[in-house]
């Protein structure tokens, strides 16, 4: 690439946001498959040998597919923080990692609750509070926070139907160096408007019994 953003929390003086794209190593694969199928098996059909050039425009093209994807769902997420914050944060992307700084103090909820209607889903967001430590610990929690959303996602499937766990966005606060806080949105509705009675009070204790484990402590 021309030029690429370091996309760091760091010392952020109220705190930062990092919103992962989900899927996009997926994507990247489907694309190759796709390719490979389209040339391969199209010329295997009309019983000729398929030329690597062909091959290699193929490759080109899905992998542009697949970046015009990325790029969508990049400029969404843009939209969403200038919605909240207007010119009042600093945006910086490295590949499908996003971080937003704030240039005052933030109402975190705001931000989940408007990418959860803008970007429909295919992320993880977080944000953690600013906290007199290394910049290398609040990356630590961000990453620790992302990780334990795909914990709490693997621990519902069959608490929640798929079709409804799919269509689910949940978001994470850390406050204090150390306490972990889940937000749960579908589109512009909280999960309890969108759940069952008793399919949200068990997403609330998955949620719960995560919210107890403190972060480990970041590799020396």
């Amino acid at each position: 690439v021309a030029e690429r953003e370091s996309a760091a929390i760091g010392q952020a003086q109220f705190g930062g946001f990092s919103i992962d794209l989900k899927g996009q190593g997926g994507e990247n694969l489907k694309a190759v498959a796709l390719a490979l199928q389209s040339s391969v098996g199209g010329a295997k059909a009309k019983g000729v040998e398929f030329e690597t050039q062909s091959v290699v425009e193929t490759l080109r093209a899905k992998d542009n597919d697949a970046t015009a994807v990325l790029n969508r769902r990049k400029d969404e997420a843009r939209a969403a923080v200038k919605k909240v914050f207007g010119e009042a944060a600093e945006i910086k992307i490295s590949g499908d990692d996003i971080v937003v700084i704030p240039k005052g103090r933030a109402e975190p909820a705001k931000l989940f609750r408007e990418l959860a209607q803008t970007m429909k889903g295919g992320y993880r967001a977080t944000f953690v509070e600013s906290a007199p430590q290394a910049a290398s610990k609040m990356d630590h929690l961000a990453t620790w926070a992302e990780g334990q959303e795909k914990v709490l996602r693997n621990n519902l499937e069959g608490v929640v139907s798929h079709e409804k766990l799919t269509t689910l966005n949940f978001s994470s606060t850390v406050r204090d160096g150390s306490r972990l806080e889940f937000n749960c949105h579908y589109g512009p509705l909280d999960c309890d408007q969108f759940l069952t009675g008793e399919e949200w009070r068990r997403v609330q204790s998955a949620m719960s019994e995560l919210q107890k484990r403190p972060p480990p402590p970041p590799e020396p």
